[in-house]
């Protein structure tokens, strides 16, 4: 597969619950991160180009309250698990001070090699 990522990525030691803005159910959880997109493992059938409102749930020590963003579904990979996939979300609406919140967790809570 083709990378077409401009900026860099970091994983995550910490799971970080996301939700649904729609109906407040868990969406996935989110396995990378970068200025401009996160990697989610999700249980739901998504398709690529489509939009969703996500709530993500941040430790406590990071925001007292939920982040809320605007994704788009640039891939989707099921793997082998039809249980679950990991799709690709480019950030088109988030608040600059979310996504530093975002950033900082990433920064905080590492893990492998890779950096923002």
């Amino acid at each position: 597969m083709r990378e077409n990522r401009q900026q860099g990525r970091t994983r995550l030691l910490k799971l970080v619950r996301v939700k649904s803005e729609e109906d407040q159910r868990l969406f996935g959880f989110i396995g990378d991160i970068s200025f401009g997109g996160m990697m989610i493992n999700t249980h739901r059938e998504v398709k690529v180009g489509s939009h969703v409102s996500l709530s993500i749930e941040l430790p406590q020590d990071i925001s007292q309250q939920p982040l809320g963003v605007r994704a788009e579904i640039t891939w989707v990979d099921e793997g082998d698990s039809r249980d679950s996939r990991d799709c690709g979300c480019r950030f088109v609406a988030i608040k600059k001070a979310d996504r530093d919140a975002l950033l900082e967790m990433a920064r905080k809570y590492p893990m492998g090699e890779e950096e923002l």
